[in-house]
């Protein structure tokens, strides 16, 4: 399984084992979710790793409610399902993964310049566990 956090400039990623036993981040991209990169990228994990779900983090308001970024991931996610048939695509409410990870990560010894850099995967890896409800 690979999970996505799209994000306008910078997506995180994260993946598990095919029995769901370990997770992790991986470096996240840089680029626009309309970018080709970002399809290219996800096409050479797909190519190395053995991943037949695809889980985009869905930013929901508190409310449950979607906003405008929803329209981006789920357009993102049509997309995805378009070039990507062989694989399952799911969603997963993401709603304040990213002040997790950002308290996860400040009580990690990483440096301010990893902790931003790893934001967004130690997100995406949040929303993953979310998923498979591993806390």
């Amino acid at each position: 399984m690979l999970c996505l956090d799209v994000g306008t400039k910078k997506h995180g990623l994260a993946t598990c084992d095919a029995l769901r036993l370990s997770t992790q981040p991986l470096d996240p991209l840089r680029c626009a979710p309309s970018a080709p990169q970002l399809l290219e990228h996800l096409e050479s994990l797909l190519a190395e790793r053995d991943i037949g779900t695809l889980l985009l983090g869905l930013p929901l308001h508190a409310d449950g409610s979607e906003g405008p970024q929803c329209q981006v991931v789920r357009e993102l996610g049509a997309r995805l399902a378009k070039r990507f048939p062989q694989l399952e695509l799911a969603y997963q409410n993401e709603h304040l993964s990213t002040r997790a990870a950002e308290q996860w990560l400040a009580e990690s010894d990483l440096s301010k310049a990893q902790r931003k850099h790893w934001r967004d995967s130690a997100a995406a890896l949040i929303v993953l566990r979310d998923y498979l409800g591993l806390h």
